[in-house]
């Protein structure tokens, strides 16, 4: 398991008894990140996972894409 940490996120971090979003983290030259787990550190949310293809750099520009169909169906659960 590694953390990301990006300049800005869609994905929702674990709090309040509420879970975590899940998705992938990928870059235009293929590098992915699988994330499993998203906490808030501090001032920062890092995204909790692993790389299942390249590798990222600093500064690298990334798509972050959330399991937006698992959110709705977690969301209804939610008050």
């Amino acid at each position: 398991m590694v953390g990301l940490v990006t300049e800005a996120t869609s994905f929702y971090a674990e709090a309040g008894g509420q879970v975590a979003d899940l998705g992938t983290i990928t870059t235009a030259d293929g590098a992915s990140f699988t994330v499993e787990d998203v906490k808030k550190v501090g001032p920062y949310v890092l995204h909790v996972g692993s790389v299942s293809a390249g590798s990222f750099a600093k500064d690298a520009v990334v798509t972050l894409t959330v399991d937006y169909a698992r959110r709705a169906l977690i969301a209804k659960n939610n008050s």
